[in-house]
């Protein structure tokens, strides 16, 4: 079963530099996180266009991919991302997360912190 994760946590992993792969799900991140982030974000970012739960565990293993870093996977709405991180979970991956409510819920979390 996949966790979900929210903007604390989320802004943690960023915050921290700490490495996981990023399955970013055409989410603009602009508004949410700093230049900085963004660059560590895409440093991690999954690079292929079509995103398949057998074309990323393909992806892993070609690449060495560690065991122990987290898979992160982010859309609009937290629906699909749910649903890509319980397929890779399906598939064997320990350490797979999804952002609660996806990025709206980002937005929601980061302007009721600011209030």
């Amino acid at each position: 079963m996949s966790l979900p994760i929210s903007l604390f946590q989320f802004e943690n992993l960023v915050q921290n530099r700490v490495p996981f792969l990023f399955i970013n799900l055409s989410v603009d991140l602009a508004s949410l996180v700093g230049p900085i982030e963004r660059e560590h974000l895409e440093r991690y970012r999954y690079p292929k266009a079509e995103i398949t739960a057998e074309g990323i565990m393909i992806y892993l293993s070609e690449n060495k991919f560690p065991s122990h870093h987290a898979v992160l996977v982010l859309c609009d709405d937290g629906k699909a991302s749910k649903t890509l991180s319980e397929q890779l979970t399906e598939q064997g991956l320990m350490n797979c997360f999804y952002i609660l409510d996806g990025y709206r819920g980002l937005l929601l979390e980061k302007s009721s912190d600011n209030s």
